[in-house]
């Protein structure tokens, strides 16, 4: 009988899909000032000009891996980041959802 290490193994799951989640949203916005209009759209609650569907989709990503890592990612570290992470997530997926 075989024991799996479920823990070790989703956290590199997790760490992995991070990694690639960071690097999509870092090639998508790299440049383009949507990172800019994205902390825009967290603080007012309202869709500036110029912000792409796709950008909102990447970050969506980007939060929900670091939320499934336990990382608080670009909203601070721990549990106080991933709530910022899972408010932003909410806001994201009612933008989105209203479309």
């Amino acid at each position: 009988m075989a024991v799996m290490a479920v823990g070790p193994v989703t956290d590199v799951v997790a760490a992995a899909r991070l990694a690639q989640a960071a690097k999509t949203f870092k090639t998508l916005v790299k440049g383009t000032g949507q990172a800019r209009l994205l902390s825009e759209f967290f603080k007012t609650g309202t869709l500036p000009p110029g912000l792409t569907t796709e950008a909102l989709k990447a970050y969506l990503v980007l939060a929900k891996a670091y939320v499934a890592a336990g990382q608080g990612g670009l909203g601070g570290g721990g549990v106080e980041g991933s709530a910022v992470q899972t408010q932003r997530i909410q806001q994201i997926e009612q933008y989105l959802g209203q479309q």
